[in-house]
């Protein structure tokens, strides 16, 4: 290989490497959002709300058959819960640093990248794209989220939260209710009305002592169509403030006194074997809660009791709170949205223009160079010549004396 062509070959790899490198880096520098996805459309109380965030919710909250009605009030309704977060925040004294907030954003999206994505920038990009989003939203969610974890502690700064373990503990033995469960997910392919007969079986046998939820559990008491309770919890104990669970779930438990068995109820939930949501039959009894069963699970207890009452201030925010779309906004139909870019990866774009340059730069290094040994090699050959001449010069004169 001439040294013209291994040169040029030493820069085309250093040109690749630092490409690759650059490019394949698990750090997602920020994607520039297009003019499009940040047009406003709304307001939520002081905030403004953007194209990217009303099309992203849009697409998937929408269900098959949804109208343009249906689909505006729940798009509508759900808008209103990250503003409302903020707003929520405000009202509290949550500080922010909006240098330390971007870091923690960045922190949590290369996490993400890492984690999810095995550190491949253009796998999250590309995964960006298939859920309808943009870069910039879900750098929003993330800082939602950077916030809104802050609250807890400046509630108790301002003494709307305790970590006062007596005064937790009786708050949640006055607010809290305590229940064992059985369920019965409607499975794929399951017989429904063989389900809901074994769930009214199981009940019977619980209110007449025949059984415990425990034996229940995996098929140790045999039900007539066979089902098994498919509670995920060992003991089927969960102890719970409001606003915390299943709305159905939570006001049947509220509803019953202590030793009280609910009746077969329907509840939309996660089914186990696939994950998907489906239909589930529960039976629920309420139990006593003392200090002692507090102090057992105190660590999990607080946080439901923090939950609780975050949960309770965010909604009376979110209630106060509205979605006003301006005239843009109101004019788009939601169920015909049309697509927005994830965003301008001008890291990327900014990258492969500076790799250009170097190797550009280090291609004119690599003629200069090249033609400097050019130079020089013909420079030595000259010179060869001359002293060729000059030996050649010197032997014809001692030739002729």
């Amino acid at each position: 290989m001439t040294r013209k062509n291994f040169l040029r070959v030493i820069c085309l790899c250093f040109a690749l490497i630092l490409l690759s490198a650059a490019l394949t880096s698990c750090e997602s520098k920020p994607l520039s959002p297009t003019s499009a996805a940040t047009r406003e459309v709304g307001t939520v109380g002081t905030h403004a709300v953007y194209y990217d965030e009303l099309y992203t919710l849009s697409k998937n909250l929408y269900e098959e058959g949804m109208t343009e009605d249906e689909l505006r009030e729940r798009v509508y309704s759900e808008i209103v819960v990250n503003y409302a977060k903020l707003t929520l925040c405000e009202q509290s004294g949550v500080s922010v640093d909006e240098e330390k907030l971007n870091e923690d954003v960045q922190t949590a999206i290369d996490s993400a990248i890492e984690n999810d994505f095995g550190g491949n920038r253009f796998s999250y990009i590309k995964n960006l794209k298939s859920i309808n989003t943009t870069d910039r939203y879900a750098r929003f969610l993330q800082r939602v989220d950077v916030i809104y974890n802050q609250l807890e502690y400046a509630l108790i700064s301002r003494g709307e939260l305790t970590a006062d373990e007596s005064e937790v503990t009786e708050y949640i033995k006055e607010k809290f209710v305590n229940v064992q469960c059985f369920m019965i997910a409607n499975n794929e392919g399951d017989n429904i009305e063989t389900n809901y007969s074994d769930a009214l079986a199981a009940r019977d046998a619980l209110v007449n002592e025949r059984t415990t939820f425990y034996d229940l559990i995996g098929g140790r008491y045999k039900l007539p169509g066979g089902s098994v309770n498919e509670d995920v919890d060992v003991d089927c104990i969960y102890t719970f403030g409001k606003g915390t669970m299943n709305k159905v779930f939570e006001d049947a438990a509220y509803a019953l006194e202590v030793g009280e068995y609910s009746e077969v109820i329907t509840i939309e939930d996660r089914e186990l074997a696939s994950g998907e949501i489906a239909d589930c039959y529960y039976v629920i009894k309420r139990l006593p809660l003392t200090s002692e069963d507090v102090a057992k699970n105190y660590t999990a207890l607080y946080n439901e009791y923090a939950n609780t009452v975050i949960n309770a201030k965010l909604t009376a925010v979110i209630n106060e709170l509205t979605f006003v779309p301006n005239e843009y906004g109101a004019s788009l139909t939601l169920t015909q949205m049309e697509r927005v870019s994830v965003g301008i990866d001008t890291f990327t774009i900014t990258v492969t223009a500076i790799v250009l340059v170097v190797l550009a730069l280090v291609a004119v290094a690599i003629v200069f160079i090249v033609i400097f040994y050019k130079k020089k090699k013909n420079a030595l050959l000259e010179e060869k010549k001359e002293r060729a001449k000059r030996a050649l010069a010197a032997r014809s004169k001692k030739d002729e004396k």
